[in-house]
């Protein structure tokens, strides 16, 4: 199973593009930016409640803060934690980490102290940016620098410095932590090109210019990365929600409509709560997609039943962490009847194969361990050279797959 990139288009084929439309397929998130900033630049790239962002304004604003990092010390490669909520300045500061070439290690400020701690020494970060005064006490401190957002988002640069020059994108754009199978947090590793083909084309799901996202998802969690970069990448807004605002399931819902949502991921757990409260949720979305544990179709059936005259599409949605965030979609149709939901086929620059227990390719019928091989893979786990070399394997092909542990069947559609 295997699904690849198309050519890109030349700029030029692009020069009479309106809203609603599919942009180019850029080389880069910088480039992306880039390109929208300057043909589009009153597009709202970050709508943060009252609060927006155009594409020229993100890119310049992320740009002064890029050279405000630097001037704080940050280094090509060093690791920078993030602990912030969903918010525009969240936002901002990751794009900017980025364009001074570090690496992004995101934290969850309702995380235990401890595996906070855990996080920023494994990484070996070197700045924490905070918006909590308190953040700094509760934390070991010795070996990194403790930078407040109000210090990076101000604003008090020149004018001059929205030129700034990127640096080299890190090697390890993201660093997210997972707890895996013994409960201590694991750092995968994953590079920026990893995050950047979930826009390559073909596409899982339709992105065109201006289309709504809406940004629900844990910022510590790789599910960040089609929230806010996707968007990006493709001509998108970031709706940011709030922690209280998906907590209150009715008053999301209204908000979800009253934004113009067009596209969302959500767990599945969320998803069946929501579905279980009030069952006519969603329905002005176009696209949900459901990850992150196994599907209960009856829930899906129930909610297609539910709302007939609704046009959203549910797809599954499976990608490990390893594999930047996801790797196979499946769009569940309205008169889907099984009693288990496929994981679907890969999505773009994505490769999948099915592994016997000793190694050799499984039969058609065979239920095998899945690998996922292509553009998505990550470098491996940080310190752990041992548990990288055994999930992440060099077969015969000469190629990286990462052995994700499921054990997977394909039916009699491919799927």
């Amino acid at each position: 199973m295997n699904s690849t990139i198309s050519h890109d288009h030349s700029a030029s084929d692009y020069v009479d593009l309106k809203l609603g439309e599919e942009g180019p397929v850029q080389s880069s998130l910088f480039e992306s930016i880039s390109y929208y900033a300057a043909r589009f630049p009153k597009l709202t790239a970050v709508q943060d409640h009252d609060s927006t962002l155009t594409y020229l304004e993100l890119n310049t604003h992320s740009s002064r803060s890029a050279a405000l990092l630097r001037q704080h010390g940050v280094k090509q490669g060093n690791a920078v934690a993030v602990c912030l909520p969903r918010s525009q300045e969240l936002i901002v500061l990751m794009l900017a980490i980025l364009k001074a070439g570090a690496t992004v290690v995101p934290l969850d400020a309702a995380s235990p102290p401890n595996r906070q701690a855990a996080i920023l020494a494994d990484s070996q970060a070197r700045f924490l940016i905070t918006s909590q005064e308190a953040h700094s006490r509760s934390v070991p401190s010795a070996t990194y620098k403790t930078l407040h957002v109000g210090e990076l988002v101000a604003g008090n640069l020149p004018d001059d410095q929205g030129q700034f020059q990127a640096s080299s994108v890190a090697s390890t754009a993201f660093l997210f932590y997972t707890s895996g199978t013994t409960g201590r947090p694991k750092g995968v590793q994953v590079p920026l090109t990893a995050i950047e083909r979930l826009a390559h084309q073909p596409r899982f799901v339709p992105m065109s210019i201006g289309d709504r996202y809406a940004h629900i998802s844990n910022p510590a969690f790789d599910a960040l990365s089609f929230d806010v970069w996707v968007p990006l990448l493709t001509g998108g807004c970031i709706v940011v929600f709030s922690a209280e605002e998906t907590a209150d399931f009715e008053g999301f819902a209204r908000k979800l409509e009253k934004r113009s949502i067009k596209t969302m991921f959500m767990t599945v757990s969320l998803f069946n709560a929501m579905v279980d409260y009030g069952a006519t949720c969603f329905t002005t979305l176009e696209h949900l997609l459901i990850g992150g544990e196994q599907i209960n179709p009856h829930t899906v059936q129930g909610w297609y039943e539910a709302n007939p005259q609704s046009t959203c599409q549910i797809h599954n949605i499976y990608g490990p962490t390893e594999c930047a965030t996801f790797a196979l979609s499946y769009p569940i149709p309205r008169s889907f009847s099984g009693d288990t939901v496929p994981i679907g086929r890969p999505i773009a620059s994505t490769d999948c194969q099915l592994r016997s227990s000793n190694g050799e390719e499984a039969n058609p019928t065979e239920t095998a361990e899945l690998y996922v091989g292509g553009a998505g893979v990550a470098h491996g786990y940080l310190n752990r050279e041992e548990e990288t070399q055994h999930s992440f394997v060099e077969l015969s092909d000469g190629r990286r797959w990462y052995r994700t542990g499921d054990l997977v069947r394909l039916n009699n559609k491919g799927s």
